[in-house]
């Protein structure tokens, strides 16, 4: 959060995507939830809508699938 937070989008969504491999390895759905969402902000911020509304979408399947309602 801290590269998103300072505007480093590109290194923010490197670490992003390692910790979204190692959560689906493990089978952390949880924080592949978490994970999916924070990437969608990052596009957001980005202006590519398109794409981040994907990874809100896969992250919304995914809670409702685990029963996150607060959407930790």
């Amino acid at each position: 959060m801290i590269y998103y937070h300072l505007g480093e989008y590109a290194a923010a969504l490197n670490y992003y995507e390692q910790a979204l491999t190692i959560f689906r390895e493990i089978g952390d759905r949880a924080e592949e939830g978490t994970t999916l969402n924070n990437i969608g902000l990052i596009y957001a911020s980005l202006g590519e809508y398109v794409v981040a509304l994907d990874y809100f979408q896969q992250a919304l399947t995914l809670r409702r699938e685990i029963g996150d309602r607060a959407g930790g």
